[in-house]
């Protein structure tokens, strides 16, 4: 009992504390949540010194096995701090939230108990292979069946925070200002874009959404919808809008956005293409300029017919 409350305890709420790094948020606490997960590996290395009055022994014993299930686990912990780090650098938020939501429930209610169990079963297993043969169950496919959980509920959150964000979208692209509800689809739709959940939609996000709500815009008359947004944003946020920033934005630029691309032109994917093109060449100009094709009106031309 008092090899549990000294050392088995302890270490137990060490490595849920580390764990519980993942509740920090990483765009704000990568560097706090890596030091927590490391000094939580810190102090299972340390434990591996702890004299447990068996003498010199050349194996491992129980003690080790337990404290090196944790680091283990520790450094899965580390490589999910990692993969969040990089996919919000990436700014893909919506991937880097998804994650974390599975990860620290995995962590915290599926794996780590799940490893708890299979060492105290195996404490139990002298001389009984039954015990053992179920703590290699409970270690190996429990842990195997929450990765497998863990897979298929982040695909699911996925899916249904990018089936938010298409139909926000394609709300945004039939809004129109003169209606009642019109303020009340700007809220759901700066809601299901404004990913990382700051009250701000930044210009990547507002971009992204303007494109997706009309896939058929191009490229210069999304640079001109941005620079009518901007008018809009908050000062000192780089373009960001907040909510009512972006109402307001939306009620200016969409009914004029509607309006040209109601008008016709190339299609969307061919005028993408042709925009920047012919805005860094001037191809456009010499196009419309240029006489159209055809056979040149010559008197001097040869009859290359001949007699049969």
């Amino acid at each position: 009992m008092i090899f549990v409350v000294k050392q088995i305890l302890p270490t137990t709420i060490v490595v849920y504390a580390s764990v519980a790094a993942l509740y920090l948020s990483a765009e704000d606490h990568t560097g706090d949540r890596t030091a927590m997960v490391l000094v939580g590996a810190l102090i299972l290395m340390v434990n591996f010194q702890a004299d447990l009055g068996l003498g010199s022994i050349t194996y491992l014993v129980w003690w080790d096995y337990f404290n090196l299930a944790g680091f283990f686990m520790l450094l899965g912990v580390l490589v999910v701090c990692i993969y969040e780090h990089r996919l919000i650098y990436a700014e893909d938020i919506t991937r880097a939230r998804a994650f974390n939501r599975v990860a620290r429930v995995a962590f915290l209610a599926g794996i780590y108990p799940l490893i708890l169990t299979s060492l105290l079963v195996y404490g139990q297993s002298d001389g009984r292979p039954d015990l053992f043969v179920a703590a290699l169950v409970i270690g190996v496919l429990g842990v195997l069946g929450v990765l497998l959980v863990w897979h298929c509920v982040y695909r699911r959150l996925l899916r249904a925070a990018f089936r938010s964000r298409e139909l926000a979208a394609a709300s945004l692209a039939v809004a129109d200002p003169a209606d009642g509800a019109f303020a009340t689809q700007m809220e759901a739709t700066f809601a299901a874009w404004d990913t990382d959940r700051d009250d701000k939609l930044s210009r990547d996000e507002l971009r992204e959404l303007i494109k997706t709500a009309f896939p058929g815009i191009g490229y210069l008359q999304l640079r001109e919808v941005m620079h009518e947004v901007e008018a809009h944003a908050d000062r000192g946020d780089e373009g960001s809008l907040s909510r009512e920033g972006f109402a307001g934005a939306m009620a200016q630029v969409l009914p004029k956005l509607k309006k040209e691309l109601a008008a016709g032109g190339l299609g969307g994917a061919v005028q993408q293409f042709l925009n920047p093109v012919s805005e860094v060449f001037g191809i456009g100009k010499r196009m419309a300029a240029a006489p159209k094709p055809g056979l040149p009106k010559s008197a001097n031309l040869p009859d290359v017919r001949q007699d049969v």
